[in-house]
Formats: structure tokens, sequence, C-alpha cells
């Protein structure tokens, strides 16, 4: 009996060890190591780390590219402002060159703005003067404002119903702008630099209708004494201009 207990609990012994053995070599083969562990955390952190640093390459590039891009539309830009100013540069010369046929002629310092019309010469051969009290009258035969020589524009002083557009261009200072708008919509603005008045038989007609090496505009209007047996001032004013370098 005490054998047959000795050897029922050698066996069940055996049992045990045996049971715990397997546990173990199962446990030891299923269970990742320390190192194993490290390795893992480190290569995920890797893994991590190269997706930030793509991430940070790509946002880059992105930034590269809009600068660049950037970059472009301003050159770009200055490139069109270039050839912009340099084809209004081209104008203006062409315009200095040709001059323009004057539609509208504008006086801030008088605060006087008039159409202006062609007028061309009497039977007697002066410059003609337009009906109109508000309408200025551009001598046509002459040169055109812009163009080299003494373009010529004529107005009234004043008239049976009141006072012309040029009833204070005798207040014109050096320096004052006359601005001319072409029938094209060009402009020029002229800078008064002289005015004289003259008994009509002492004017210098060359000085007024001549040649000019400059583009010069002289403005023309009655001033002086009002003499009712001839029905006409005593004397005339003449503004002289020249053209604004731009």
């Amino acid at each position: 009996m005490t054998s047959m207990i000795k050897k029922t609990f050698l066996i069940y012994i055996l049992f045990l060890f045996t049971t715990l053995s397997g546990s173990l070599i199962q446990a030891t083969e299923s269970s990742p190591s320390e190192g194993d562990l490290a390795f893992q955390q480190m290569k995920e952190q890797i893994i991590r780390e190269n997706n930030i640093v793509e991430k940070t390459v790509e946002q880059k590039e992105r930034q590269s590219n809009a600068i660049e891009k950037t970059a472009e539309q301003k050159i770009q830009q200055k490139t069109q402002s270039i050839q912009e100013a340099s084809l209004l540069k081209e104008q203006k010369a062409t315009e200095k060159q040709l001059g323009i046929t004057p539609a509208l002629i504008e006086i801030p310092a008088i605060d006087a703005r008039a159409e202006v019309i062609e007028v061309g010469q009497t039977a007697a051969g002066n410059m003609e003067a337009p009906a109109n009290i508000h309408t200025i009258g551009w001598y046509e035969p002459g040169i055109k404002p812009g163009s080299d020589g003494n373009a010529v524009l004529a107005g009234h002083v004043d008239g049976l119903s009141g006072p012309g557009t040029f009833f204070n261009l005798k207040k014109l200072e050096i320096g004052d702008e006359i601005h001319i708008t072409g029938t094209g919509g060009e402009e020029l603005t002229f800078v008064v630099k002289e005015k004289e008045a003259y008994p009509p038989v002492d004017a210098p007609l060359e000085d007024i209708f001549g040649s000019s090496t400059a583009p010069q505009l002289n403005l023309i209007t009655c001033t002086g004494i009002f003499d009712t047996e001839i029905g006409h001032y005593d004397e005339r004013l003449v503004v002289y201009t020249e053209l604004m370098e731009s």
C-alpha cells in the first residue's frame, strides 16, 4: 500500500514537471524578449520620424513652389509694367512729334473749360475768331498742339451776353497749367511761361504763329480798353506756354 502511494505520488510529480516545463517553453516561444520589444519600439519610432520628415519635405516643396510662382508673377507684372511704360513713352513721343487735334481746353487756375473748334483765316488774312464767346478757336492752318512750333488758340474775353471763356486769362501766372484733350482722347499739358499785351498792329506775329524748335501753345484774347467807336478792345493779350515734359 505504501509502495503504491509512493508510486502514485512520483507519477503526479512527474506530471506537474512535464506540464510546467511545456508551459515555460510555450511562454518562452510566444513572448518576445526585452530586446525584441526595444527593437520593435525603435523601428516604430524611426517610421514615425521618417513620416514627419517626409511631411516636412513636402511642406517645404509646396512653400518653395509657392515662392517660385509668386516670383514669376512679380517678374511678369514688372515686365508688363515696363512694356506699358515704354509703350506710353513711345505714344507720347509720337504725339509730341505729330501733335494732336484739340477738342477741349481746361485751365484749372481760372476755372475755365471749353470746346475747341477749328478756325481759319479771314478775307484780310487774319486769324478767325469763334462765333460763340464760350468756344475756343484753334488756328488749323498752323501747328497742332504738341508738335514743334507755335500752336495758337483764341477766345473771346466777353460778349453782349457776358464774360467769355477767356475773361480771366489775364489772371494766369507763370507755372499755371493748360490741359488740352485731343479728338482721340489724347491729353497734353502746357505750362505758362510768359504773358504780354500788345496793340494789334504791334503784335509779334512771328513769335505767336512762327516756327519753334519746341512744342509751344499760345493763347490769345482781347484786353485793355474797349473802344466803342470801332467796337473792339485796344490790345491783344498773348499767354505763351510750353509743353510740360512727362
